[in-house]
């Protein structure tokens, strides 16, 4: 189940993984708006909220399937990143 995937995101493989996309992430909202604009940090922001959200289990899951690149998620605007329960 979903709920089951998403307690595995505490093994080593798994954690490990989550570190590759979030230092791809960075490097893609890098690219996107530049280190130091307001944009980046914005995007920085929401994508930690979101990624943070403990309801927010699909967009978790997605990354890590490979269903979402960075590429992707960098320019997905906030309302698609949201839990559905927001």
């Amino acid at each position: 189940t979903v709920g089951e995937l998403d307690e595995d995101l505490n093994s080593g493989d798994l954690q490990e993984r989550a570190q590759e996309i979030a230092l791809t992430l960075e490097a893609a909202i890098c690219r996107a708006f530049g280190p130091t604009s307001k944009e980046y940090s914005a995007k920085a922001r929401s994508l930690v909220f979101n990624l943070s959200d403990k309801s927010n289990v699909s967009l978790r899951l997605k990354l890590m399937a490979g269903v979402y690149d960075a590429a992707q998620v960098v320019k997905m605007p906030a309302q698609a990143l949201a839990s559905e329960a927001l």
